[in-house]
């Protein structure tokens, strides 16, 4: 078993974790590439042991996406409670792993005093990171928009129509060019996604070793972030078959996705398994 110098916090709740009310996690550990694939295999095997209880957690999903989609300042608390959220996920497929029973109030259970401060600290540790390394790139160029009224309405206008493919939306983007390059920003984009790729990795398990592991901040930052580096090969197949599937899951109707969304998170939780429990 990998040992770390992290791994002394985790002790925290011993108790709870020799009644099997918590996983005993232990350093993220080296899997083979082709466990990408099967990680999403075994979620749809776990999927049909649940399928009702699943599709009403989709179904559940769903709507609260379609409330974000009409209430943009429920965005906000979206993104603030993220991890809370995604430990009710992670709560869920647990439970599906153990075979109990579970409905979409457990989606809530993130949201408990014993969990949430934590997961909201990680979020807003990362959420901070974020911010701070969007303004080292893009610091100069947001104070110009701020101070020029035009390249605010422009701005406004493409956000506005949002689809590459709509003609109003090239033409905005025409005069935004004559005003700044659209070059230049792209490629300030593509730095920032660069440079954000460790703050996605570090999100990546923490609310599982947080919600499940009974971790606190810093060691389910710290572990997810060496996981997804120690695991790249798996996590490229494996995000190169979800992709395929998100795909897929457009037809008919999206409805694919009352599927998709189960078996994504629970072959998130599949690999959170296989990398830090068994």
């Amino acid at each position: 078993m990998d040992t770390d110098p992290i791994a002394p916090s985790l002790e925290a709740a011993p108790s709870q974790a020799a009644t099997g009310s918590y996983d005993v996690v232990h350093a993220p550990r080296l899997m083979a590439g082709d466990r990408g694939a099967s990680w999403v295999v075994e979620g749809w095997d776990l999927f049909q042991q649940a399928k009702v209880s699943w599709l009403l957690v989709a179904l559940t999903s769903v709507i609260w996406l379609l409330l974000l989609e009409h209430y943009p300042l429920l965005k906000i608390l979206d993104n603030v409670f993220a991890f809370a959220i995604s430990a009710g996920l992670m709560l869920a497929c647990h439970a599906n792993y153990q075979r109990r029973p579970f409905n979409p109030a457990i989606l809530l259970t993130g949201f408990s005093r014993l969990h949430l401060g934590r997961l909201l600290g990680a979020n807003l540790v990362l959420i901070g990171f974020s911010l701070l390394l969007s303004g080292l790139v893009l610091g100069d160029l947001l104070w110009l928009i701020a101070g020029n009224q035009q390249l605010q309405m422009l701005v406004a206008r493409m956000a506005a129509q949002a689809d590459i493919t709509n003609p109003d939306f090239l033409a905005t983007l025409a005069e935004l060019d004559q005003a700044v390059s659209v070059i230049g920003l792209l490629l300030r984009l593509t730095l920032i996604l660069l440079l954000l790729l460790p703050v996605f990795a570090a999100a990546w398990f923490a609310p599982a070793l947080i919600v499940l592991g009974n971790c606190d901040i810093k060691t389910a930052l710290l572990y997810s972030l060496q996981a997804t580096m120690k695991n790249v090969l798996s996590f490229l197949i494996y995000g190169v078959l979800l992709l395929i599937l998100a795909l897929l899951a457009l037809l008919p109707y999206h409805i694919g996705y009352l599927l998709l969304i189960p078996v994504y998170q629970l072959s998130v939780y599949l690999s959170y398994r296989d990398i830090f429990v068994n």
